[in-house]
Parts: C-alpha cells; sequence; structure tokens
C-alpha cells in the first residue's frame, strides 16, 4: 500500500505499510534484501563448485571427498543463515503471515531434518564399513538435494507472473501479500453503482403529482414515461420546472456540447436538453451564489440562486431526505413516498426535486420548500456479473452489495445478480443507526443481509469492521474519498481505475483498471491457482526428496553399498529440480478448486493433504528404486555402478512420472489437456532426452559412471514407468478426501 489510511489493521493481517514500521523494521528489511542478493550469487557459484569437485573426483585427479563434504556443510550454514535471516521480507510484521516466509522457515526445519536424517543414515553405511568422510559426503550431498531449496523462489516467481498476467488483464495488484489474501477470502463487499451495473444512467419516469399519465419518445431515442401528465402546454411547463431543478442543481459540465461528471448529473443534463433547456443560460438568468454538496449524512444536494432580488434553492437527493425539507415529518410521512416504493420496486433509481425561495444558504435555511416531483433512472447491470457472483459463491465465496439506493431499487439490481432473492436479505442504513456497532445484533445483521442500503460512509465502515471482527476475510470495494475508512478496514481494499479518484487509488491494494466485478471475481480465482499450483511444486519438490532418503535408508538397512555416486547426484539435482520452480506456474485452474472453501490464512504451503501426497509418492519411488538396485545387484548380478546407473534411471523416469502427475492436484493429470502447459512438457521431455543422450555419449558415460541399458531394461523401464504413474493417480483419490 501506498499511503497509511488504507493500512490493513485486522488481527489476522497487520498493516503492511512502511510508512508505519519502526526503523528496526525497516533496517531487517535491508538486511533481508542483502541475504537475497547473497543468495543469488552464491548459489550458482556453489552449485558449479561442487559440479567441478564431483567431476574432478570422478575422473580421479584427486580425492575430493573432504572438498566435497566442506561445500555440503558450508551450504547448510548458509541456508540456516538465510532463512532465519530471510523471514522479514517484503513488509515487515505482515512478512510472518505470508506464505513466502512461512516456507523459508518450513524450509529451515526441512533442512535441519534433511541433514539429521542423512546424518543418521551416513553412520548406518559407517558401521558397515564405509569410509567416514566419503558416507558423510554423499549423504550431504542427498540431504541438498533433498531439501526444497527453490521452493521460495517458486512462490514469488509465481506472485510476480501472476500479477503481470493480471495487469494486462484489467487488475492490478499492488504487492504480492494481496494474492494470498484473495486467495483466502471468504466475503467481497461491494458497491453497486459503476461496479455491478454500467454507470450510465438514464432518467426513464418522471412522476408529478395529480397529473395523468402518457408515453411519449424523445430525439435521441430514450423513452420517458410521464405518470400523470398531459402533453399540453400548462403540463409541459411543470415538466420544464422539475427539470430546471435538476439543471441547476447539477455539477457535471459541458465538454465538447456533452454532459460528463457523475452519472446522474449527465443524465439530468440530458433530461434538461430533452426539455429544452440549456445550462449556460440557466445560470446566467440564475445566477449561482452558493451550493451545498451531496453528503451521505444529508443524503441530498442543494444550489442557491438568485433572481429579482430573491434568493432561491433547487434541491435534489434521496425522497425521504426531501420530504422533510418540504415540511413532511415521518408521522406525517409525503403522500408520494408511496410512489418512490413503486417506482423503486420496478429496479429504477428514484430522486427527489424541490425547490422555492430561502432566507440564506445554509443548511437551515433550506425549509418548507416546494416539492416539485420525482425522477427515476435506470443503471443497467454488467452483463457479465450475474455469472461472476455465481463463480464466487459455488467457490465459497460471499458477495454482498452496499449502496446508498432505495432499499426496493438494491434488491431489484440483486435479484437480476443473483446476490439477494428476499426482502428480508435486505437493511437499511436507518435500521443499523438503531443498533450499536459493537453489539451482537449489528453482527448478526451483518452475516445475514445480502444487500445494505441507504448507507452512509460512517455505517460501511463499521460493516465491514464487523465482517472482520466476526472472523470474515474481507474484500471492499471503493471510489470515493468517503469510502477510505471502510477500505482500512478491509483485508483487501480495492478501488476502481476509471471512475474512482485518485485517493481511493493511491490507497488501494487492489486497483480494477476496467472497473468490471468480473475482473475482481477471475482474480480471485487466479490467486487460488497460484497458491494450488505452488502447492504442486512443494509436493514435487518433497516428494522427490524424500525418495532420496528412503532409497538411501533402505540401502543401509538391507546392507547394500551407496546407491547414487555424488556425481550421479548433483546430475539429478541439475536435470529437472533445478527448473522445478516454473513447472506449475502456468497451470490453469482445476475445476475442483473453484468449488472448494478458501484456504485458511496461515496456511503453510504443505497442508495435509499435500503432504500425505508428497509423503505416499516418496515412498513408493524411494522404495521401488531400492528394489531395482537391490534386484539388478543379486539378480541380474549387475557390478556396482551398473547398477548406479539402472536406479539413476529409475530416479529419472519417476521423476517424469512424478512431474506429470503433480499438474493437478483432484484430478486426473491430463483431465486439463495433454499439452496446455508447454513448459512442463518441455522439462519433462528435455530432462529425459539429455539423460538417454548421456548414456550413449562416451564422456558422458565416464563423467556420469552410467551405460547404454539394454533391451530388457527399457522394457521395464517402460512398466515401471505405467505402474508409477498410475500409483500416483491412485494417491490423488485419497488426497482428495482429506
Amino acid at each position: 500500500m501506498s499511503t497509511p489510511q488504507a493500512s490493513v489493521k485486522s488481527p489476522m493481517f497487520p498493516t503492511a505499510d512502511k510508512g508505519d514500521l519502526p526503523k528496526a523494521a525497516t533496517a531487517g528489511n535491508t538486511v533481508s534484501a542483502a541475504y537475497a542478493v547473497a543468495q543469488q550469487l552464491v548459489n550458482p557459484v556453489l552449485y558449479i563448485a561442487l559440479i567441478i569437485v564431483a567431476l574432478l573426483a570422478s575422473l580421479e585427479q584427486f580425492d575430493a571427498a573432504g572438498a566435497v563434504l566442506l561445500l555440503v556443510f558450508g551450504r547448510l550454514f548458509f541456508h540456516i543463515v538465510r532463512a532465519v535471516g530471510g523471514q522479514r521480507c517484503f513488509y515487515a510484521e505482515e512478512a510472518r503471515y505470508s506464505l513466502f516466509n512461512r516456507t523459508r522457515k518450513l524450509n529451515l526445519w526441512l533442512s535441519l531434518g534433511s541433514f539429521a536424517l542423512a546424518a543418521a543414515i551416513a553412520g548406518l553405511f559407517i558401521l558397515q564399513g564405509v569410509e567416514v568422510i566419503p558416507a558423510l559426503a554423499t549423504l550431504g550431498v542427498v540431504a541438498i538435494v533433498s531439501i526444497p531449496l527453490s521452493l521460495p523462489s517458486a512462490i514469488a516467481a509465481a506472485y510476480m507472473s501472476l500479477m503481470r498476467r493480471l495487469k494486462a488483464a484489467g487488475v492490478e495488484v499492488r504487492h504480492p501479500h494481496a494474492l494470498e489474501r484473495m486467495a483466502t477470502t471468504t466475503t467481497i463487499f461491494t458497491d453497486k453503482t459503476g461496479f455491478l451495473t454500467l454507470n450510465n444512467q438514464t432518467a426513464q419516469v418522471v412522476w408529478i403529482p395529480a397529473s395523468k399519465s402518457r408515453k411519449t419518445k424523445n430525439a435521441d431515442g430514450e423513452h420517458v414515461l410521464l405518470k400523470g401528465v398531459s402533453f399540453d402546454s400548462s403540463k409541459r411547463r411543470l415538466m420544464r420546472r422539475l427539470a430546471m431543478v435538476g439543471v441547476l442543481c447539477n455539477e457535471a459540465k459541458i465538454v465538447s456540447g456533452r454532459p460528463t461528471g457523475e452519472g446522474i448529473d449527465t443524465a439530468l443534463m440530458r433530461f434538461g436538453t430533452r426539455m429544452m433547456l440549456n445550462h449556460d443560460q440557466l445560470l446566467r438568468h440564475f445566477p449561482r451564489v452558493g451550493q451545498l454538496p451531496f453528503t451521505a449524512l444529508k443524503q441530498y444536494a442543494a444550489s442557491f440562486h438568485t433572481h429579482k432580488g430573491k434568493t432561491l434553492a433547487a434541491v435534489k437527493g434521496a425522497p425521504e431526505a426531501v420530504a422533510h425539507l418540504c415540511g413532511y415529518t415521518d408521522e406525517k410521512p409525503a403522500p408520494w413516498l408511496q410512489e418512490v416504493k413503486n417506482l423503486a420496486d420496478g429496479g429504477y433509481e428514484v430522486l427527489a426535486f424541490a425547490g422555492g425561495p430561502v432566507k440564506g444558504t445554509d443548511y437551515s435555511d433550506l425549509q418548507n420548500l416546494e416539492f416539485q416531483g420525482l425522477v427515476a433512472f435506470v443503471d443497467p447491470p454488467r452483463g457479465d456479473v450475474a455469472n461472476a457472483v455465481g463463480q464466487c459463491r459455488v467457490a465459497g465465496v460471499d458477495v454482498k452489495m452496499i449502496t446508498g439506493d432505495h432499499p426496493y431499487t438494491a434488491l431489484n439490481v440483486a435479484k437480476e445478480l443473483g446476490i439477494a432473492a428476499r426482502m428480508d436479505e435486505v437493511i437499511t442504513g436507518p435500521q443499523l443507526h438503531e443498533l450499536n456497532p459493537k453489539g451482537d445484533k449489528f453482527a448478526a445483521c451483518v452475516a445475514q443481509a445480502k444487500v445494505f442500503a441507504r448507507i452512509s460512509p460512517m455505517q460501511k465502515q463499521q460493516i465491514i469492521e464487523a465482517a472482520v471482527a466476526m472472523g470474515d476475510r474481507v474484500i471492499a470495494t471503493g471510489s470515493k474519498r468517503d469510502d477510505l475508512p471502510a477500505l482500512a478496514q478491509a483485508h483487501i481494499a480495492v478501488a476502481t481505475g476509471q471512475k474512482g479518484v485518485d485517493l481511493a487509488r493511491n490507497a488501494a491494494d487492489v486497483v480494477i483498471t476496467n472497473d468490471t466485478f468480473s475482473s475482481l471475481a477471475d482474480a480471485l480465482l487466479s490467486a487460488r491457482a497460484s497458491l494450488a499450483n505452488s502447492r504442486k511444486t512443494a509436493t514435487f519438490m518433497v516428494g522427490f526428496g524424500l525418495s532420496l532418503m528412503v532409497l538411501f535408508a533402505a540401502c543401509a538397512a538391507l546392507g547394500l553399498a551407496m546407491p547414487l555416486t555424488v556425481m550421479q547426484l548433483v546430475w539429478l539435482q541439475l536435470l529437472t529440480l533445478g527448473a522445478a520452480y516454473k513447472l506449475y506456474m502456468h497451470e490453469h485452474t482445476e475445476k475442483a478448486l473453484t468449488r472448494k472453501h478458501p484456504y485458511q490464512p496461515r496456511e503453510y504451503v504443505l497442508n495435509r493433504a499435500t503432504l500425505i501426497q508428497a509423503v505416499l509418492n516418496g515412498l513408493f519411488v524411494g522404495g521401488a528404486t531400492a528394489y531395482s538396485y537391490m534386484f539388478s545387484m543379486n539378480q541380474l548380478a549387475y557390478t556396482h555402478t551398473q547398477a548406479c546407473a539402472a536406479a539413476l534411471l529409475v530416479l529419472v523416469i519417476a521423476q517424469s512420472m512424478f512431474m506429470l502427475s503433480c499438474r493437478t492436484r483432484f484430478s486426473l493429470a491430463f483431465s486439463k489437456g495433454l499439452f496446455k502447459n508447454g513448459w512442463l512438457w518441455l522439462v519433462v521431455i528435455g530432462s529425459f532426452v539429455i539423460h538417454v543422450g548421456a548414456m550413449y555419449i562416451g564422456p558422458a558415460q565416464e563423467v556420469l559412471q552410467i551405460h547404454a541399458p539394454t533391451l530388457m531394461i527399457w522394457q521395464h523401464m517402460a512398466v515401471y514407468a505405467v505402474i508409477a504413474f498410475c500409483f500416483m493417480e491412485a494417491v490423488k483419490m485419497v488426497v482428495r478426501k482429506v
């Protein structure tokens, strides 16, 4: 966020505002940035050094086991320091709650666990007669390969990639943490005008008391239903008088002959043009001497003009507010309020108009005005909103509408969009005013209602604050300066880019540049998909790392020699695991994800389902590779070098099958289309082709200590690939029930 006004101040997501941070936190971020830079520099250098040392060792140039061991523990030390020092990243305090930094913490524990397990396995090999330093060096490399070092980078890369795609689609996300919050959202509080509707109001009904009705068509093709007026000269005068109030009490500007400004003001200007009124000419005859802008508290706007030595007022606003200015009270309501209800029930947005001589230009001077009539406007809903609301509901996200319109008008729009269906799902500002904002009844009303009508900015803030206090994870939209307090209470502040003011856009976490609700709904589901793709990456990395540990542990328990050399482990790391962070970045959203409830805040990337899938697949791959290694040694009478080469081929094939299986978390791997993720296929096919090529090239055979497999081996590998893939797909059936 860019301004303190919109800082999220909730116990779930602390403030993410750099301007609010203490100096120590800012210094912590600087240190974290240094760690990030160091990581980018050290990782390539470390891997290059490890390759050179292992290569020289394989060529028997010198005994490099000690050097490998030194590199391994240097890598362990650097990773632990980075995991501890890099906790506070992006935005200070909020970093504790971000998935990115929780993954860093998880990586720390995985690092310690991997090295502890590797040390125990190395101890078993040492007890069987293996030399100490080679055993520690090899198992140290196993630990490094097993740790999902690229997982935080994968999450950060997925965030940034999604932010670029969303910006191209009309959704500007200001910082990565907003994406994580969107994936956990349970409730959206959205404005009506301009976001759910087109913000293109058109005057369609004019009502004047004690008149007859007639339908006519104006020159620009719009229809006006005149209830109770005969289109004779006397009634036309009343129509012009009503239109005159709307044109005088107006903030729209005429640019190139067309009105520009708020939707209602421009609609009134067009209505005045139909009544043969000119804005500039009216102001010359009735010079403006004062103005009272519309406020949510007063619910009306007024302008003051002089004419023949008198001060005249022109007032427009909510019918209930204008009725009080005309001398009506709650005990003696205006008779035309029933007509307001009828129009609002038909889906119209209704404004009342009044005018007359006044003594001054203040609020207190607006008394006993003459009621001029009603004008009803229609603002068509956007065509794609109803489908977007349905998608949100299926995804477990509740959509609620907040508006200043009449409750019947709001309900009619809500019915059309699928937000609400009954009047008991609508609550008004006056009803909420009678309740304590901190009380249980207020919270119950907020939880039950789908539509909030006649709501002031303060009440909007109270509504969102109550929803957050109840545990909802809230998105709130706003486009005006008055919306800033409400936006500050929401977990995600969303502003519109076309109709909104600059202050609201600057204070928002997300800016919808095309002003469409469907773009927000798509962004929410895309955020879920991004988090799901991060979990696919975690499943693959952790599962395959576990398979290596299982492989070496099984060989140690069975009294076999170590199944892979240091160079083979490094080769396996570079072959595919180095590119794993991009494998699932561009996977499309699974339908099952859109039907699940939102993610929980502070949830680790390795949740229970992901962990079960990773463990089961890791045990299977590790166990199958250990069996293949043992079978090669005992049944096929392979030498140790030949058995290691066979085990490496099994791991490469298993790695490819695991990559393909992890494309989806709940459905079959190819249910989303066979070749929709080109990067995944490039890595899968490329790594397999490179490894097969290495098995048939002399220098590579010598460096990696591998050989060209026989036809029988290829047949066994094909059967194994099918069995492994089927097992991994079957695991999903277990996981989806968790």
